[in-house]
């Protein structure tokens, strides 16, 4: 029997950037006894979570998962056949989520199934939601959306608190099957993220030989503080690229990338997560030990929320005077 390996996120961990990769180089990984399977018209696998999570049209299977889902059975059931499925909605807390114990039903119970997850500082994490929001639907407003993450753990229906992830990826899998990593750890790897899910593939030896998505990065996150200006400007839409390059240009000028958040905000954070994680790894004991997720924030000398004062308003309101001017 083969073995099935779903890669579950988190979002914002570089999963865009595996996915696409992966998609393009799936005939020399099927070459070496990896699968990754072209299923409906995105490169992710984000279809087969359509079954418990609403998703847009363009990510659901017209007929539905079930023709599909046979498909991958079959092909999990041939001895030395790695199927690697990958979608960052298979962790998704809700308001629906993927109900792991039905789909590991999928397959048959000979199979071994298997789940890698990258975790991430909560504190970045929680940057990169709101600006993926930003950029793809709307800017949120930043006291509510962090009151919420602060006394829910959750954010955009995305776990921060990672015990709650855990007992949610262990509903259908045993403790011993999840594979935790930080992001951080994943791209000091040899071969950084790409690197690292091959290596827990056993196909370390393929990192030199994939093929590079465009320029090897896919779906970057937006310069922070400029998106938020940006996003200020063009509430309720979502500020273009353009407008966001614009407001990037009048930040005051450093090596650092900003922070969405205060640095009060940022303490706030660090005291509500460090306690959760502190009780991951206790949770994880016997199993893996718990990779270090950094809550401290941006490096030293990033620009604050706090530290767009009186002089880059001014001249963002000269800018903004000259544009109409014009």
């Amino acid at each position: 029997m083969g073995r099935v390996i779903l890669h579950v996120g988190l979002h914002k961990t570089a999963t865009t950037t595996l996915q696409d990769t992966f998609f393009l180089n799936r005939s020399l990984l099927a070459r070496h006894g990896l699968y990754y399977p072209r299923i409906g018209r995105a490169r992710g696998h984000h279809a087969l979570a359509a079954d418990w999570v609403a998703l847009p049209p363009p990510l659901r299977l017209r007929h539905g998962t079930a023709p599909t889902r046979a498909r991958l059975a079959r092909l999990a059931a041939r001895p030395g056949v790695t199927l690697f499925l990958s979608s960052e909605e298979f962790s998704r807390a809700g308001p629906a989520s993927v109900d792991f114990a039905a789909l590991r039903a999928h397959f048959p119970p000979e199979v071994e199934l298997r789940a890698l997850c990258l975790l991430r500082g909560q504190v970045a994490l929680l940057q990169s939601i709101w600006l993926e929001v930003a950029r793809n639907r709307r800017p949120l407003p930043l006291a509510p959306f962090l009151r919420t993450a602060l006394e829910e753990g959750r954010a955009d229906g995305l776990f921060l608190d990672f015990t709650e992830l855990d007992a949610h990826l262990r509903r259908g899998l045993p403790p011993g099957a999840i594979t935790y990593a930080s992001l951080e750890e994943a791209r000091a790897h040899p071969g950084g993220v790409i690197g690292w899910h091959l290596a827990h593939l056993g196909l370390s030896h393929l990192a030199p030989r994939l093929r590079p998505w465009a320029d090897g990065r896919s779906n970057p996150s937006p310069e922070p503080l400029a998106a938020w200006v940006a996003g200020a400007l063009s509430a309720p839409a979502p500020p273009g690229p353009g407008l966001v390059a614009a407001m990037a240009a009048l930040l005051p000028h450093g090596e650092a990338r900003s922070c969405l958040f205060s640095r009060g905000e940022v303490a706030a954070l660090r005291r509500r997560f460090a306690p959760a994680n502190a009780a991951l790894a206790r949770q994880l004991a016997g199993r893996q030990a718990l990779p270090a997720l950094p809550l401290e924030g941006p490096a030293p000398g990033a620009l604050h929320r706090e530290d767009l004062t009186a002089p880059f308003w001014i001249r963002l309101a000269r800018s903004l005077r000259g544009t109409a001017a014009a």
